[in-house]
């Protein structure tokens, strides 16, 4: 998905963050308390309650993630225009590779840079 989809889908849904019902663990609630979703299933299947608790679950943290992944998504377009610019800096002052993705943190690359793009790649 791209970020403009994400983006699209959470401005459709009701604010979050969700959360699985104090009562019944298979129902996801808003903020303000109204109903999100009810996972449904055969109540008669003891064997299916944890599968539909793990249902609601997921779908109570369906905003938080695409939140998060939103950000992760443009954590690494930042990181990725930092090191397009280190490689044509490096370039134009004389150094080479013939991939800029292939040496993150090149030597001449000041400290700054390297630590935020190390820590783009843990």
């Amino acid at each position: 998905m791209t970020r403009a989809e994400i983006e699209e889908l959470l401005d459709g849904t009701t604010p979050g963050p969700w959360c699985v019902g104090p009562v019944d663990d298979c129902m996801v609630f808003a903020p303000d308390r109204s109903e999100v979703a009810d996972i449904t299933g055969d109540y008669n299947e003891p064997d299916l309650w944890p599968i539909m608790e793990a249902n609601a679950r997921l779908i109570a943290a369906a905003p938080t993630l695409a939140r998060r992944l939103l950000a992760v998504m443009e954590e690494n377009e930042r990181l990725q225009g930092l090191v397009q610019d280190a490689y044509y800096e490096g370039y134009s002052a004389g150094y080479h590779t013939s991939n800029p993705q292939k040496d993150i943190a090149p030597d001449w690359l000041g400290s700054d840079a390297r630590a935020a793009l190390q820590k783009g790649t843990e």
